[in-house]
């Protein structure tokens, strides 16, 4: 909020601030030298790394002993629920941390596979889970396949999912490409459709009409008018 950026690398954690970065916490300090995903909050910064996680504040690093259930995951996300709560997708199961509580949904709570990429609220608060096996929905604790699941690819391994505003679903997967739900069914766009080839790990709609992507090979944008529509239309122009 304070205009800075925080910075997660494969040597710990840095500080980006007028023009110049500075190591804020080394790798050595981390569970695993590697910071994958972080939270920057005003009086604190989660950082998630490929083994556990920690937070960063007054200066130190703590390791709340709430966190020891995921020591041995690689935290693939850190997301702030508006009820004050904090979700984590991991290569163990989904996480969720409640007044200092936290719950595991795994196998017993019917994630067939624990590894979650990713996940995002839909505009019903229904909470989506991109998994390394397709996607997934959590409803009243339990995990079952996504209701819209018909006609994805089989064990889809979702690496980006993206409610978009109008109400269809963008997902991007490692195989590459990105697939758009709309008019009841799953439309694939690719190097076929002029999309270039790419992995997206990262989706974002802006408030100009655009949908960026960005992934492996690069950075890529296309108007969300001319993705596929109810009608199965599309005047995809990619930029």
């Amino acid at each position: 909020a304070d205009g800075r950026i925080w910075v997660g690398s494969n040597d710990g954690l840095s500080l980006f601030d007028q023009g110049h970065f500075s190591l804020v916490v080394p790798g050595k300090a981390l569970p695993h030298p590697q910071a994958y995903n972080i939270l920057a909050e005003p009086d604190q910064v989660w950082i998630g790394t490929r083994r556990g996680l920690v937070v960063w504040r007054d200066g130190r690093i703590a390791t709340p002993p709430e966190f020891a259930p995921m020591a041995s995951a690689q935290i693939n996300g850190i997301v702030r629920d508006r009820d004050g709560s904090v979700w984590f997708p991991t290569t163990d199961g989904l996480f969720h941390l409640v007044d200092g509580q936290l719950q595991r949904f795994g196998q017993a709570q019917g994630l067939h596979d624990p590894r979650v990429r990713v996940i995002a609220f839909d505009h019903d608060r229904h909470l989506l889970l991109g998994t390394q096996s397709g996607m997934w929905e959590l409803r009243n604790g339990h995990v079952q396949p996504l209701a819209a699941q018909a006609g994805l690819p089989p064990d889809l391994d979702v690496s980006a999912v993206l409610p978009l505003r109008d109400g269809r679903l963008a997902i991007g997967s490692l195989a590459g490409g990105l697939l758009i739900q709309a008019g009841g069914r799953w439309h694939a766009l690719g190097p076929k459709q002029g999309l270039p080839a790419n992995s997206p790990f990262f989706l974002a709609e802006d408030t100009h009409g655009w949908l960026w992507i960005a992934g492996i090979r690069g950075v890529s944008r296309v108007r969300v008018a001319e993705l596929p529509t109810a009608s199965g239309q599309s005047t995809l122009a990619v930029h």
